[in-house]
């Protein structure tokens, strides 16, 4: 998806606003079907949750959370087999000028035990340990969405705390992308809390 397309496609939803406490929701209907929420800090404007929720005609459907923390599931919807609470997981966040995973639970101390690299041809990151246990390839999806090229240059690890984190620099065409973008989304119509049918959060 080139740049153009993907800023078309936001700018032709049907979208609402929602003014809260430190923060701004934008809420998007596409035309077939699917729903995202974002929500803004206000002070920085910067993005800290996206959340997608595909149609479903027979029943409403869960949210996918792209940036931000997981959503926490109802006790009904959690029956079954589950995950272990120490498995790996990741989670997504955005700052001013890069585009950030945190891996939590990964055990892995030494650098000579695992590898983060590049996918060119998909743009992913990839994760993968030694031991063969681990592997993850996480799509960079902000630069997918613009078909902007990735580069090794712009990418960083660290870990902490069982906590691989792992940075990636925004090139100068997402910062651009960004800016255009938060001037369209001053023009949403901003309504009441009890009007916008979206819970992400």
């Amino acid at each position: 998806m080139a740049s153009a397309d993907w800023f078309s496609l936001l700018e032709s939803a049907d979208k609402i606003a929602l003014a809260g406490t430190g923060t701004r929701k934008i809420h998007y209907k596409f035309a077939d079907g699917r729903e995202m929420v974002e929500e803004y800090n206000l002070e920085t404007g910067v993005l800290t949750k996206r959340a997608w929720k595909k149609s479903n005609i027979l029943k409403s459907s869960k949210w996918d959370v792209e940036v931000g923390d997981a959503l926490s599931e109802c006790p009904e919807e959690n029956i079954g087999l589950t995950e272990s609470k120490d498995a790996p997981f990741v989670s997504h966040r955005v700052t001013k000028t890069k585009l950030e995973w945190r891996v939590r639970n990964f055990k892995y101390s030494s650098e000579s035990d695992y590898n983060v690299s590049l996918d060119q041809s998909d743009k992913c990151i990839i994760i993968r340990t030694s031991d063969k246990k681990f592997y993850k390839k996480i799509p960079i999806l902000d630069l997918q969405r613009l078909n902007l090229p990735v580069t090794s240059n712009s990418l960083r690890h660290s870990r902490s705390l069982n906590t691989l984190v792992i940075q990636y620099e925004k090139p100068p065409e997402l910062l651009a992308f960004e800016k255009k973008l938060a001037t369209e989304l001053k023009n949403v119509r901003v309504v009441d809390d009890k009007d916008m049918d979206c819970r992400p959060s």
